[in-house]
Order: structure tokens, then sequence, then C-alpha cells
């Protein structure tokens, strides 16, 4: 009896665990996707503010 529920807190124990690095597993991904994105939105607002410098030179020339 002792030994079966020794046996069940190690196989729920293992579950925890388990999910523990499911859910570190999951936000290490979603830390990534974030600085991926941050990346992206830096290039876009980079290319937007170039646009607008451009055309308010092209503009200011005629």
């Amino acid at each position: 009896m002792e030994e079966s529920k020794e046996r069940h807190l190690i196989f729920e124990n293992e579950i925890l665990r388990s999910r523990a690095e499911d859910g570190f597993r999951m936000y290490e991904n979603a830390q990534r996707q974030e600085q991926r994105w941050k990346k992206i939105c830096g290039y876009v607002v980079a290319a937007c503010m170039n646009c607008v410098v451009l055309s308010w030179i092209y503009h200011r020339k005629k």
C-alpha cells in the first residue's frame, strides 16, 4: 500500500515537472517571438521614417 502511494507521488511529480518544463519552453518561445516582432516593427518604423523624410525633401525642392 505504501509503495503504491510512493509510486503515485513519483508519477504525479514527473507529470508536474513535465508541465513546468513545457510551460518554461513556451515562455522562452514567446520571448523569442516578442524579440522577433520588435525587430520587424523597428524595420517597418525605420522604413516609414525614410519615406517621410524623402517625401519632405522631394516636396521641399519643388
